[in-house]
């Protein structure tokens, strides 16, 4: 299969995927699940709340876009920080969870993820034009 067959079929996939709920019964530390152009990975803490500051919104990519969606329920017992001094263009929100939580986004599917600390991190983009770069997809 070359490579534009593999985007073709995971396009097709992506297409397919219809805004359903998956409920993640157990995360371990280290293992993550991705929504789209975002990872979301289980950790076993967060950093020094020092380094953390609260964020004013539910929606861990920035945007405006239907791509940029990913909106954690505001019902859900859910802190979300950035990171005071973030120098990593790919580095997301982190979250903490005392119950399990919401995360929904009208085409990627919504996903019930358990409590517990969270890192986020976005697709890297590779496009030729722009491989120089370190920036996240634009979903």
């Amino acid at each position: 299969m070359d490579t534009l067959q593999t985007f073709q079929k995971i396009e097709t996939a992506a297409k397919a995927n219809t805004a359903k709920l998956r409920v993640i019964e157990t995360m371990a530390v280290g293992e993550a699940i991705r929504q789209g152009d975002l990872y979301i990975e289980r950790v076993a803490k967060l950093p020094p709340m020092k380094t953390l500051i609260k964020a004013k919104t539910h929606q861990l990519a920035i945007g405006t876009t239907q791509g940029s969606r990913h909106i954690v329920d505001a019902n859900s017992q859910v802190e979300i920080f950035n990171l005071v001094k973030n120098e990593n263009p790919l580095a997301g929100p982190l979250v903490s969870a005392k119950e399990s939580w919401l995360l929904t986004h009208p085409q990627h599917g919504h996903f019930r993820i358990p409590a517990g600390f969270y890192r986020t991190a976005y697709q890297r983009d590779y496009a030729r034009e722009r491989a120089e770069e370190i920036r996240r997809v634009n979903d």
